[in-house]
């Protein structure tokens, strides 16, 4: 996955916690494998809905997707291009 502000502040959160695997970091499953429990996701979810200004909804926190790196930034970018207004290419929203 390439590098994107949702996969970097994904990686930033987690590093807080501790040192993430060298390799196949965007499969790496934080919440399997212990390194965060379910308490410490309910606040990673917050900080990330924070930081982006986007909702995650009940049904997605269920997803095994997000227990992921690359998983929760595709969420994450995901609901960033839908929240955002299309423009026109004189800056107007259509």
């Amino acid at each position: 996955m390439q590098q994107t502000p949702a996969r970097n502040f994904v990686i930033q959160l987690l590093q807080e916690r501790g040192p993430l695997p060298a390799e196949n970091l965007d499969a790496f499953n934080f919440l399997e494998s212990g390194f965060i429990d379910s308490f410490a996701l309910i606040r990673f979810i917050l900080s990330i809905e924070d930081e982006f200004g986007i909702a995650i909804t009940p049904g997605e926190m269920a997803s095994p997707r997000i227990r992921t790196i690359g998983g929760m930034a595709e969420l994450i970018e995901g609901k960033r291009q839908r929240d955002t207004p299309s423009r026109q290419p004189d800056g107007q929203p259509t």
